[in-house]
């Protein structure tokens, strides 16, 4: 089982953070916020930029050897609506 989390946020700090969760016993994790790496459990790395979110999550998974299922994918953003419709595509590589 594996998560992961992002947070685009217009009106607090960080702007713009992701995490990554795959084991949730142990809590083993990589975490990003603008433009930092935090923590590496998951040797996955951290992406460049706000604009390789979706390049990192894809290769996250497949180094993982997991699918996101977007179904449960859950964006904490400011966005709304189509705004943010687009931005969860734009996330998932649609």
């Amino acid at each position: 089982m594996a998560t992961a989390y992002v947070d685009l946020n217009t009106h607090t700090l960080p702007n713009a953070a992701a995490s990554f969760v795959w084991n949730t016993v142990n809590y083993q994790s990589t975490r990003w916020a603008d433009g930092e790496l935090e923590r590496d459990a998951g040797k996955v790395g951290g992406p460049k930029s706000v604009e390789d979110l979706p390049r990192w999550l894809a290769a996250a998974a497949k180094r993982r050897k997991i699918t996101w299922d977007p179904a449960t994918v859950r964006v904490t953003s400011s966005l709304r609506g189509k705004a943010r419709a687009a931005a969860v595509a734009w996330l998932l590589g649609g």
